[in-house]
């Protein structure tokens, strides 16, 4: 009886975390006549930013709640167009500057706003380069937007990506924009900037150790803009933070010098750390749902989910049927969620690469 009951206990307890794992429906965005596109950001109000290529043309794109798309052509290099829940969007564009033989291109910031006027121009504003003071004169850095928040903050960094901000042969300059002005964050022991919340808080690294150090490493830290102050997560070898939520809980990953194997984590502000075995975290929502990728094993590279400690395979809950009935041929990363509960990603459909929406499917 003993054996009866506690085979009908976890035949339930599956059954109610099935149910407790969302499914997702990929909604298609109607923007496959064009070469490619790629989504890189959604907001509350499911409006989703990105990037059209469409033969020798690179657009910026805003697509709105009905999937009506507004577009503008500029020049990239790092292309991740960002939008908040006052649905403006920020992002890097490259200008030229300068006057006569002196002109050369370089980074700007740019902030667009009501992306759906028929005077597009008006509402496209550039809002400069952070400035460094020598004793004779200002230097104007390369800056690249990394991510922004709600509280008009925009995280902005001279390297253009991941692997190059944690080169420490590259010297990384950190600042935030906010009250129409950039403001280095100066303190030396955070070195790289990649994600900031709407508490202030930017997920980072820290360089430990001297240059001679044969120990030298970066670790997962995140600095706090409001006190500035910085916490670095305890870990006994390299770390590396890729998102954090509103409640402060950041995931990345680590090495584990005793396994030699990298391992995912999710850590709160507290240092309480949880181990995600066989799993490299890439984004976080702030229900503390994570997705992410299986780092070895026979399912290397492909897409999971994590969920109140339980890891499932993205393919078990998204048909690759979209709402369309167009079936899609894989799905290839998820770059970003909402607080609805809403995915974006980019696949591949009839050979082509474009992004796509996940929406929760309600039960």
């Amino acid at each position: 009886m003993n054996t009866t009951l506690k085979l009908l206990f976890l035949a339930l307890f599956q059954v109610a975390n099935l149910f407790s794992i969302p499914q997702y429906q990929i909604i298609d965005l109607g923007l496959q006549q064009y070469t490619s596109t790629k989504v890189t950001s959604i907001n509350d109000n499911g409006w989703v930013s990105g990037i059209i290529k469409d033969g020798g043309y690179t657009y910026i794109f805003v697509l709105d709640e009905n999937k009506n798309l507004a577009k503008r052509a500029e020049k990239m290099f790092v292309r991740r167009p960002l939008i908040n829940n006052s649905n403006e969007v920020f992002g890097t564009v490259i200008v030229w500057t300068g006057s006569g033989q002196w002109e050369f291109e370089t980074d700007m910031v740019y902030k667009w706003t009501n992306p759906f006027s028929y005077f597009q121009c008006l509402y496209f504003q550039h809002l400069g380069l952070p400035w460094e003071h020598s004793w004779a004169y200002g230097i104007n850095k390369d800056g690249n937007v990394w991510d922004i928040n709600e509280l008009g903050q925009i995280l902005v960094m001279n390297s253009t990506s991941l692997t190059e901000a944690e080169d420490e042969l590259f010297e990384n300059k950190i600042w935030i924009y906010e009250g129409d002005d950039f403001y280095k964050i100066e303190d030396k022991n955070f070195t790289a900037g990649f994600k900031i919340n709407n508490a202030s808080q930017v997920l980072g690294s820290t360089v430990t150790g001297s240059v001679l150090d044969k120990n030298r490493m970066d670790k997962a830290s995140v600095y706090d803009h409001k006190d500035k102050s910085i916490r670095i997560f305890d870990f006994p070898d390299r770390s590396v933070g890729t998102d954090i939520n509103d409640n402060g809980q950041v995931v990345g990953t680590y090495y584990d010098p005793q396994e030699k194997i990298f391992e995912g984590f999710l850590a709160d502000l507290s240092g309480n750390i949880t181990k995600i075995s066989n799993f490299e975290p890439d984004v976080i929502s702030n229900r503390g749902e994570i997705i992410g990728t299986y780092i070895y094993g026979k399912k290397k590279d492909q897409l999971a989910l994590w969920k109140d400690g339980t890891v499932t395979d993205l393919k078990e809950v998204v048909d690759l049927v979209d709402d369309q009935g167009n079936k899609w041929d894989s799905i290839d990363s998820i770059v970003a969620c909402n607080n609805a509960g809403y995915l974006i990603g980019n696949g591949t459909i009839n050979g082509h690469r474009h992004g796509f929406i996940l929406a929760p499917i309600q039960k």
